[in-house]
């Protein structure tokens, strides 16, 4: 299990990092944190 999710996490790691070597890591990021800025204030609100 816990391979698993090891695996998981560094397929995210590499998205991103690729993400930000085509030159659009900041605009992802800002979005990324737009969004879960946008969960938090539902958890909130619910």
């Amino acid at each position: 299990m816990m391979k698993q999710q090891f695996f998981l996490f560094l397929a995210v790691i590499v998205m991103i990092s690729s993400v930000i070597e085509a030159g659009r890591g900041r605009e992802f990021m800002s979005n990324l944190k737009e969004k879960l800025s946008g969960v938090k204030e539902k958890m909130k609100n619910s």
